[in-house]
């Protein structure tokens, strides 16, 4: 549990299992084509560079990631980060973030997903900025700030000029913009 905050975006580090197959093999590991400090691991086909050097034999550094095991990591690290919720599940945040992408697909706001890759490290940013787990006290206060998070990165991020409001709300429309612009300023403040 306090493996994950430790673990920067930069240098995610996972377990690996062998690939079986996959390209072409040298016998030579001698070969001058092959500088010792970039050549290609056969084991988990990751390129070693001098950075990565010092890792154990059964760690990677991930050089690519989908949208859903990013999105799994961000809710392991709400999850550890909050720890007065111990019945949040790592996989509730990404069913946040993914509700509203989705209505907001339907109800024609955009063309294509939003939550890629890129975007769920943009909001991760700044989740680790703002989210304080001694001061969640339920699973609605994170969401709504994660929800938050997420309206700043669309309206940073995204490809329209404005989004509409009540995707993000967690609160009732009309008592909850104020809140909402109290968390948004709150973010950037933060930040």
């Amino acid at each position: 549990s306090l493996f994950l905050p430790a673990v920067t975006w930069k240098r995610l580090v996972a377990s690996t299992k062998k690939r079986s197959g996959g390209g072409k093999k040298r016998d030579d590991p001698g070969d001058p084509l092959d500088p010792p400090a970039l050549q290609l691991s056969h084991d988990n086909h990751v390129k070693k560079s001098l950075s990565c050097a010092n890792l154990s034999s059964y760690e990677r550094v991930v050089v690519q990631a989908s949208t859903g095991e990013l999105l799994r990591c961000l809710g392991e690290f709400l999850c550890a980060r909050c720890h007065r919720l111990p019945r949040l599940s790592p996989g509730e945040p990404a069913l946040w973030l993914r509700a509203v992408d989705r209505a907001l697909l339907l109800q024609g706001w955009q063309d294509q997903a939003f939550v890629t890759p890129a975007n769920v490290v943009f909001v991760y940013m700044l989740c680790r900025q703002v989210v304080r787990g001694d001061r969640v006290a339920s699973e609605r206060e994170l969401r709504a700030t994660l929800l938050t998070c997420l309206y700043l990165s669309y309206a940073y991020m995204g490809n329209e000029i404005s989004y509409p409001l009540k995707p993000f709300l967690v609160e009732e429309p009309t008592a909850g913009r104020e809140a909402f612009w109290d968390r948004c300023l709150a973010v950037a403040e933060a930040t």
